[in-house]
């Protein structure tokens, strides 16, 4: 039976655990042995209370990892998708340039073709040597400025930084030799 009775037509709930001996006449409230058995009665609905919430929980976690898996897979299929959609484009454009460029030049469709990929492909080296020129130093940059924000902020805080106690640092090792 649970605590609030569905089955039966009355609204009004019902009680199971209520007090196995009522109160006695004087007012005081029932022995020890009879609010432990009480008490005991409880365990079992709180239990099931507990194993509710845990178990509910436990689904809560299982859908989110669920609906995570499909998304992630939605995000891998529009990856897919928008690459090739993407590749396609560029095939084209750059087979229109070079038809283009043979007309122009009035010679084989070989020329132009020519011309466009070796175009692309000094670009893209170009790219690369400025990237791989650019990028150390950049990183390098942000490393320093980093460190520097620090050292200025235990200089404001301390009134000192770290270079400046390795430097004592050193001077008492000296001194002390």
């Amino acid at each position: 039976m649970s605590r609030f009775d569905t089955s039966s037509s009355s609204t009004t709930p019902k009680t199971e655990h209520a007090s196995s001996s009522p109160p006695t006449g004087n007012g005081q409230s029932p022995p020890p042995t009879d609010a432990l058995k009480d008490a005991l009665g409880h365990l079992g609905e709180l239990r099931a209370y507990a194993t509710h919430y845990l178990v509910a929980k436990a689904d809560r976690i299982k859908l989110s990892i669920r609906n995570l898996g499909v998304y992630a897979a939605l995000g891998v299929l529009g990856l897919i998708i928008g690459s090739a959609t993407i590749a396609t484009a560029v095939v084209l454009l750059l087979v229109g340039i070079a038809g283009g460029l043979s007309a122009l030049m009035d010679a084989g469709l070989w020329a132009g073709s020519l011309i466009v990929g070796g175009v692309i492909v000094l670009g893209l080296v170009g790219a690369m040597i400025w990237f791989l020129k650019w990028f150390p130093k950049a990183t390098r940059a942000r490393t320093v400025q980093k460190y520097e924000d620090k050292r200025r902020q235990q200089q404001a805080d301390f009134g000192h930084d770290v270079h400046e106690r390795a430097r004592e640092e050193d001077r008492s090792k000296i001194a002390g030799q």
